[in-house]
């Protein structure tokens, strides 16, 4: 079985004009809503994180597949956000998240908690 690319799986909504107008609308409608609700780069991050919720629900209704390639957008965009909201936050994240790992892998005996 050959993979399906992300736009190979959008091509069959061409046969389904009135599915392909209501996923448009579901798309517009949460991202004006989005931009609504929380104006600046959490609505932008918002609605595009929207946008991918609606193409991994198009593409699993079809497939009962959900894309890698959304779902890392997804956590890019989560990432973003996080980074984008609470700079100190997220520095002080990246700063102790490789300490921890290294001390949950090797031994937890040897490494106080931070």
């Amino acid at each position: 079985m050959s993979p399906i690319s992300v736009v190979d799986r959008f091509a069959v909504w061409r046969e389904r004009p009135l599915a392909a107008c209501a996923i448009v609308a579901a798309a517009v409608a949460a991202c004006v809503i989005s931009l609504i609700a929380a104006p600046g780069v959490g609505g932008i991050l918002g609605a595009a994180l929207g946008l991918i919720a609606i193409a991994v629900a198009v593409i699993d209704a079809r497939w009962f597949i959900i894309p890698n390639e959304l779902t890392a957008a997804g956590f890019a965009l989560g990432l973003v956000y996080a980074a984008a909201t609470e700079p100190q936050r997220w520095a002080s994240c990246m700063r102790l998240s490789p300490s921890r790992l290294c001390c949950r892998r090797f031994s937890s005996r040897h490494c106080a908690a931070p």
